[in-house]
């Protein structure tokens, strides 16, 4: 499964959304500044959504393809639908201060993320 790609937007430097995660200071693996403003914690928790999100996807589309038969499921679609999501900033419930530079997300502030309850 390919990673979850991400960009620095202070140095524009490349990296997997997981290897936020797997750092776990919430800064940018290559300049090392921090990624959001504030606490990381935020931006670890959901980024680790995210990253189990993907998973679980791939773990389901396996197994769809598995069933056999008739059906054909329109994945681009999905992820057309998740990348307009992300252009009008609405993500389930919450709404994320999101901005679209060249067709990615720019996360502007992690304060108005809703922390899940752990």
């Amino acid at each position: 499964m390919t990673p979850i790609p991400a960009r620095c937007a202070r140095c524009d430097s490349a990296f997997s959304l997981f290897a936020v995660v797997e750092e776990g200071t919430g800064a940018c693996p290559h300049c090392l500044q921090p990624l959001v403003n504030g606490d990381p914690g935020a931006l670890l928790e959901w980024a680790a959504v995210v990253d189990a999100a993907q998973c679980r996807l791939s773990a389901a589309v396996h197994l769809l393809q598995q069933l056999g038969g008739h059906l054909i499921v329109e994945w681009r679609s999905v992820l057309h639908s998740l990348a307009e999501e992300g252009a009008r900033g609405t993500f389930g419930t919450f709404q994320p201060d999101v901005s679209m530079e060249k067709r990615m997300a720019r996360l502007r502030s992690v304060s108005t993320l809703p922390r899940s309850a752990s």
